[in-house]
C-alpha cells in the first residue's frame, strides 16, 4: 500500500499537480511513515527527491503569485 501511495504522490509531485502533496510537513509525515514502518521499496528514491524538490521549491514558483 506504502509503494501505491509514494509512487502516486512522487508522480504528482513531478509533474506540479494543483493537488499534489505541497506543504513540507505533509511530506515529512508520508516519508515517516516508511521510516516508522521500515519498509523500503524502490519507490524511495524517487519519492525522496519528488519530495526534495517539493521542500526547496516555493509554492508560488509553481502556480504563480496568489
Amino acid at each position: 500500500m506504502l509503494d501505491a501511495i509514494g509512487g502516486h504522490v512522487a508522480k504528482r509531485i513531478r509533474a506540479r499537480h494543483i493537488h499534489s502533496v505541497s506543504r513540507p510537513a505533509d511530506c515529512v509525515a508520508l516519508l515517516q511513515a516508511f521510516a516508522d514502518t521500515g519498509h523500503s521499496s524502490v519507490v524511495m528514491p524517487e519519492l525522496l527527491a519528488a519530495c526534495a524538490l517539493q521542500v526547496s521549491i516555493p509554492a508560488f514558483a509553481i502556480a504563480g503569485p496568489p
